[in-house]
């Protein structure tokens, strides 16, 4: 009788395990955002352990960065960092062991925040992923003497933290996906923003919104040399508004200044006790960090600058990487300063102001292929790996847990459909049919793309020679069918198009025609679409043509004079 009694407790303890290992299971797989799934297993892991205080903290960069405690049921905020060194944080990362004792006073290793959630006893788990790269700790503290932790516990939460841990890496592999998701579209509204007609100041404002858009800050300015050398600043960009702030900067005292005389971009991650820090910015704003770039022109000069602060609300460090990418959008941005003044003072010109237009557009589209590349080569392969390694996390769980296996099954298939998101971006950013195979099967590609996207009928047809074009006609030759296509599903209601592309040995000809709703041409203003292929159009010396009615549909022709090669 009693090894039966010792039997079902047996069997009713592993009942009990496998019911606390479903519900962290089902808390991963619900794909919660990484607060999210913290809270929920943070309130998961205090209830199997019946715990007093609870808490998980991530790694970042050198701290293990903690953002709340349960306590009795009741969450704390506290966003705290803490160095990996400290306490039994650091002695499990470092060891790569938990930690299971009771606390004594005379105790050389204490845990952190003891003096806010105090504890007679407590059990400390490392969470490190199947390369054994820590991703952070989990905690959970008793305050009664005789209520210790068991080796039966600390092997459970052992199992747990293996479990929760590619739940966390995905969580943060999908906050890294919805900022790079919110990046291009800053990037996409700066892009436009170029297109617009804006005076110099306005520009700037417009560059600092969508670069901080990008990068993920919350505040920032810019600003131009004036032509009697003075670095004006006249307004502060923060919490999405803009506020009155006019500043004349001194060349040896302020960042502004310091980049100025040495035409190099600086970056610091303790603004507050920087030597050239604003210092009614750090008491008004709270500036933590700042990153700032010159608009450099061609020749050398200094035509302005842009400063950003506050990365993730100052809780991430700026890199050398972002520093990167900020120079490239201001070199765009010098470009399109020079080019601003360039118009003013050569109105005349207008042969020189298609060829610095055509430079323009050409470091577009060197831009859009850089990050196209790199959205395919890092990011893509960073998510083969995840998959890979899920496979063969599916692989090591074992035949009697198939709920398990099969969630991880669903994970990989997720991971699957983002690769599938992100190659689609990178795709629309610069599609790789274009410089490898060119215009005409990039064109076959975007009208297949088109096709199944619209349900609109495309009758695609190519005459002529099918000799490689330049890339300069090339890339204006796609853009303008693309821009095309996106106008026919935006405003003609269009069932069918027809799209003829015919070549010579001197000239390259589009055509493009639907049978939509039309429109008079003298009744209405051209949009933003008809205007970019007219100038794309005028940049090559070409010819265009627009022939519509209201009811009948419209015809669109183009013509270049082209050097083939």
């Amino acid at each position: 009788m009693n090894n039966f009694r010792l039997e079902q407790k047996n069997n009713d303890g592993r009942v009990r395990q496998i019911d606390h290992f479903r519900q962290v299971a089902w808390i991963v797989a619900d794909e919660p955002d990484l607060n999210s799934l913290i809270e929920r297993l943070t309130i998961k892991i205090a209830e199997i352990f019946q715990a007093d205080h609870t808490l998980i903290g991530l790694v970042s960069d050198s701290h293990l960065k903690i953002e709340s405690v349960l306590s009795n049921g009741e969450r704390h905020q506290i966003e705290k960092k803490i160095p990996l060194s400290a306490g039994t944080f650091g002695q499990v990362l470092v060891t790569q062991k938990s930690y299971r004792a009771s606390l004594t006073p005379s105790m050389s290793s204490r845990p952190p925040l003891e003096d806010r959630f105090p504890a007679a006893v407590v059990l400390t788990m490392p969470i490190f992923n199947h390369q054994n790269h820590p991703l952070g700790v989990i905690e959970c503290r008793r305050v009664r003497e005789d209520h210790a932790f068991t080796a039966a516990d600390e092997q459970l939460l052992h199992i747990i933290a293996l479990q929760i841990a590619s739940g966390i890496e995905r969580a943060q592999m999908f906050n890294h996906l919805a900022r790079w998701n919110l990046s291009m579209q800053s990037l996409f509204a700066f892009n436009a923003t170029l297109n617009e007609e804006l005076d110099p100041p306005e520009l700037v404002r417009r560059l600092v919104e969508h670069t901080a858009g990008f990068i993920g800050a919350d505040a920032g300015l810019g600003g131009l040399i004036t032509k009697q050398g003075e670095i004006i600043t006249d307004g502060y960009w923060h919490g999405g508004l803009w506020h009155n702030t006019q500043v004349n900067w001194p060349r040896e005292h302020s960042i502004p200044g310091y980049i100025f005389d040495h035409q190099c971009p600086y970056l610091t991650n303790e603004y507050r006790t920087d030597r050239l820090a604003y210092q009614p910015f750090v008491e008004t704003y709270g500036i933590h960090n700042a990153l700032s770039v010159p608009f450099l022109a061609a020749d050398g000069d200094v035509l302005g600058f842009i400063e950003i602060h506050n990365k993730n609300k100052g809780s991430e460090p700026f890199t050398w990487s972002d520093v990167s990418f900020v120079e490239s959008l201001a070199h765009t941005m010098a470009v399109t300063l020079r080019n601003a003044r360039l118009m003013q003072e050569l109105d005349k010109n207008r042969q020189d102001l298609r060829g610095l237009s055509l430079q323009y557009l050409n470091l577009l589209e060197e831009e859009r292929t850089k990050i196209s590349r790199e959205l395919h080569d890092e990011a893509g392969q960073a998510l083969i790996g995840i998959k890979l390694n899920l496979q063969l996390l599916e692989r090591k769980i074992p035949s009697e847990l198939d709920e398990l296996r099969e969630e991880a099954r669903a994970l990989r298939q997720q991971v699957n459909h983002s690769t599938s998101r992100l190659r689609d971006l990178a795709r629309t950013l610069r599609t790789p049919a274009l410089d490898e195979l060119g215009l005409q099967p990039a064109v076959q590609q975007l009208v297949s793309q088109f096709i199944k996207q619209t349900d609109i009928v495309v009758h695609y047809q190519v005459m002529g020679i099918s000799k490689r074009l330049t890339p300069e006609v090339e890339t204006s030759c796609y853009r303008i069918i693309q821009e095309a296509l996106t106008n026919v599903v935006r405003h003609s209601r269009a069932q069918q198009v027809w799209l003829t592309i015919t070549t010579d040995e001197q000239t390259v000809t589009l055509a493009i025609r639907d049978d939509g709703s039309g429109f008079d041409p003298g009744e209405i203003t051209p949009g933003l679409g008809l205007v970019g292929i007219r100038e794309r159009v005028a940049m090559l010396e070409g010819d265009f043509s627009v022939v519509s009615s209201e009811g009948s549909g419209t015809e669109i022709s183009i013509c270049f004079t082209i050097d083939g090669k």
